[in-house]
């Protein structure tokens, strides 16, 4: 009678916890819809997030998304342009952002002068001095990866100062980079290889190629710039030979009609690497070895007197381990801005400075990377209709190889 008593309870308890587990999975609906822009263009990538939590998805190439939320839940529907838009879920959803209107109304540079973003009728991407901070880095090409459409950066070394990093514009090539009106990246001539044979392929040893350095941007520091603008198409051809493949127009921070402001800040950034190493000891691996030798049916590749020698510590037998010898557990960098900003209706000024020391997660002292930069910007207003602007920088840099 007691077993019997029991087992209904078990499958009471058994019956309850399947009930329970079918009315959690009801509280959850997929959702599935479309984002578009006002002109029922589908937006790729745009942000689906259920409000107060990290669930979300992102659209693909036809806006479409698919997201499992509870029921009743609250999302957030975002997009870069547009006005972030807070919906109750439902489980099928058509979308569609109106564009931001104050992001409309800001000025765009473009060329030698300046428009409306609303007015724009060229490929032009422009990101803000806060989306540059959002990613801290010693270098601007570093800071403006992946948050411009169309320019594709690929980080060719981790060497600390070896800036190897190669940019293009939809594929093209290096563009040209302009700092605040004046043209900073020279041209790069390159002599093709001769060899014998050459002229069957229509090629003589006078051909050369022409690219753009692009070097400035490493020096930049992300810290002092105001707007970056990437011109894409037709409105590059202002600026003449050398912007066939797209510009990039850098403008620094400039003075604000306020109070003198003080801004401060510091970065400490750990690095070690990527992949960790957690293997047994050099004995161990000689036993596994063997063992394998076994399964396959082979000779061993280490004797057992050699084994012994390892384990008893013979100095004769010391196994080096590499890669603790070479890497270390942790590197350090550290960067450090300052700047006062301040102005009245006759001078404004802008004077920053910053230093950088960027260290390898190798154990040799020979590689390593440290700069001091100074950035200066200041503006006089001679008359209603004459101003003046007096813009200075200094950098000194170490780049330490072997």
């Amino acid at each position: 009678m007691r077993q019997t008593n029991l087992l209904k309870r078990a499958m009471s308890v058994a019956l309850g916890l399947v009930l329970g587990a079918s009315a959690l999975l009801a509280q959850n609906i997929t959702v599935t819809g479309t984002v578009t822009d006002v002109q029922n263009e589908p937006l790729v990538g745009a942000s689906v997030l259920q409000s107060g939590t990290t669930n979300g998805t992102m659209t693909d190439v036809d806006g479409n998304f698919t997201l499992s939320v509870p029921k009743g839940a609250e999302l957030e529907i975002s997009s870069i342009g547009f006005t972030t838009l807070k919906l109750k879920a439902e489980p099928n959803m058509k979308v569609a952002l109106p564009e931001d209107v104050e992001m409309l109304n800001e000025t765009v540079v473009v060329g030698y002068g300046v428009q409306k973003r609303e007015s724009l009728t060229s490929s032009i991407s422009q990101i803000r001095s806060e989306d540059i901070g959002m990613t801290k880095s010693p270098d601007a090409v570093t800071a403006l990866q992946g948050k411009v459409p169309g320019l594709m950066i690929t980080q060719n070394t981790g060497k600390p100062g070896d800036f190897a990093n190669s940019i293009s514009i939809r594929g093209y090539g290096a563009p040209m980079v302009v700092v605040d009106g004046v043209v900073r990246s020279s041209t790069k001539i390159t002599r093709q290889p001769f060899w014998s044979g050459m002229e069957a392929w229509g090629m003589s040893e006078s051909d050369i190629s022409y690219s753009n350095d692009l070097s400035v941007l490493n020096e930049i520091n992300p810290d002092d710039i105001e707007s970056i603008s990437v011109l894409k198409d037709a409105s590059a051809t202002i600026y003449g030979l050398g912007a066939e493949n797209g510009v990039i127009l850098i403008t620094t921070k400039k003075g604000q009609i306020k109070k003198p402001t003080v801004n401060v800040s510091a970065m400490l950034n750990l690095s070690q690497p990527v992949v960790p190493r957690n293997v047994e000891s050099w004995t161990s691996f000689m036993k596994w070895e063997n063992a394998m030798s076994d399964v396959a049916k082979m000779s061993h590749r280490f004797s057992d007197d050699v084994i012994a020698a390892y384990e008893s510590g013979d100095p004769n037998y010391i196994y080096t381990d590499w890669y603790d010898a070479v890497y270390k557990k942790v590197a350090v960098n550290q960067q450090y801005n300052i700047s006062l900003t301040g102005g009245n209706e006759t001078v404004d000024y802008y004077i920053g400075g910053n230093f950088t020391d960027d260290n390898s997660i190798l154990k040799s002292s020979n590689y390593g990377y440290n700069r001091y930069s100074f950035n200066a910007n200041v503006g006089i207003r001679l008359t209603k209709d004459l101003s003046a602007r007096y813009t200075t920088t200094f950098r000194q840099s170490t780049t330490l190889n072997p």
